[in-house]
């Protein structure tokens, strides 16, 4: 069984007392809720974010790259899509 919210449950979520969370973009992935597919990491960055993760928390944003080609920046620069996806690790 999955935990899953209700459209009523995400309207009533309250951001100040939410968690933070770190971001990781994918490249040539888009993930879909309830996906479950491996994720092939190649970025120094992104595989340092992975082994600093807290053991007991393993939960990450991944959002797609809109150009898989920038390497660096791309949260910042506007080439991720505004969708992304909690996800654990």
């Amino acid at each position: 069984m999955t935990d899953q919210l209700s459209e009523k449950d995400i309207e009533n979520i309250s951001l100040e007392d939410s968690e933070q969370y770190a971001v990781m973009p994918l490249r040539n992935t888009v993930l879909f809720p309830q996906q479950v597919i491996p994720i092939y990491i190649g970025r120094k960055k992104s595989l340092r974010l992975i082994a600093e993760l807290d053991p007991k928390r393993k939960y990450i944003i991944v959002v797609a790259q809109e150009d898989g080609s920038i390497e660096d920046g791309i949260l910042f620069t506007g080439f991720a899509y505004r969708f992304a996806s909690l996800r654990v690790i």
